[in-house]
């Protein structure tokens, strides 16, 4: 009866906990082994827990009376709940139906397969070994983001971060065979936002993704690989695709000796239209990259459409071509 009781205590605890301590608590004799225990699958696991952490969580749930605690995003109030307080409401957190299923996307440019293989890649290859999101931008999803970035919340980027590394981890230990699989990347490289961007927040988002992923997976990190050079409009401003590619040309610098001959991992929050990584890559190719993978929180239905764009141009002027006498 007591270990009844004490299994339906664990399984409503567990969710509240970080990943290491749900490790610990779902395999309480793993303490004397000499490897720890691999992760479940995405579909076992949750892979988003609006949850991190406290430094001293008894502290923070005895001044609950004074300082309530509140969701980063819609700013209700929360049940504080010891010895972890969710970060965001029900309604703020993202659904685990939003994830996006690998199997359905293209493994190169991380869209949905309209065949059995990709023709957008076929006839229009991105430079990048992969392209990677578990999120689409959307939804709750992008409240979030929006948040995060432009209230600012630190909180929320390290929990975007937690996100994103625990995805990574799913996409190449926990689908493996042999547990000793390393990734194919050996340095993870940020996405560096602007001198007014990081003066207003007093973080990068990509940087704090970055450095968690790169603790996780245990790659090195440089976050002085890319630079930008020039004070650039934001992004998020310009509406044309055609103008967020102008914006983005030319606006980073890549360190020669941190990136030649390296598999890079590029680190960003969420991919719109596709004009910053393409615009990073192309001076980390120029600085003597091998291969370089993108990895984000989110991406967005633009990336889609501005892929699809890019294919009927190419695919009418292949056809213009072909119809042209020789």
């Amino acid at each position: 009866m007591a270990t009844s009781v004490m299994g339906d205590n664990l399984h409503r605890i567990v969710p509240r906990m970080s990943q290491s301590q749900t490790n610990l608590a779902l395999h309480p004799s793993s303490c004397g082994e000499t490897t720890p225990p691999r992760p479940t699958p995405p579909h076992d696991r949750q892979l988003f827990v609006p949850i991190l952490p406290a430094r001293f969580p008894r502290l923070a749930y005895l001044l609950t009376p004074v300082i309530p605690p509140k969701c980063l995003v819609c700013h209700r109030a929360l049940r504080p709940v010891f010895p972890l307080t969710p970060l965001l409401c029900r309604r703020c957190t993202p659904s685990h139906a939003l994830i996006r299923d690998p199997h359905t996307l293209c493994p190169e440019c991380g869209l949905t397969l309209m065949t059995g293989s990709c023709e957008r890649c076929f006839l229009f290859p991105l430079p990048f070994s992969s392209v990677g999101a578990p999120f689409p931008y959307r939804g709750a999803v992008r409240d979030l983001v929006r948040a995060m970035k432009y209230t600012p919340s630190r909180k929320l980027a390290k929990l975007v971060a937690q996100t994103m590394a625990r995805a990574i981890d799913y996409e190449y230990y926990a689908a493996a065979e042999s547990p000793t699989l390393r990734p194919p990347w050996n340095l993870v490289v940020p996405i560096p936002s602007g001198p007014h961007s990081t003066k207003r927040r007093l973080f990068t988002p990509a940087f704090i993704a970055a450095r968690e992923i790169a603790r996780t997976l245990s790659l090195p990190l440089s976050a002085s690989a890319l630079t930008v050079n020039r004070t650039r409009s934001l992004q998020a401003s310009l509406l044309s695709t055609n103008e967020r590619f102008r914006n983005s040309h030319g606006a980073f610098t890549a360190h020669l000796g941190s990136v030649k001959g390296k598999h890079i991992l590029l680190i960003d929050d969420v991919i719109t239209t596709g004009a910053t990584i393409a615009a990073a890559a192309k001076v980390l190719f120029q600085a003597g990259a091998t291969t370089i993978a993108v990895r984000a929180f989110a991406v967005s239905d633009r990336y889609e459409r501005t892929r699809a764009e890019l294919y009927r141009f190419v695919e009418r002027s292949v056809a213009k071509r072909k119809g042209d006498p020789q």
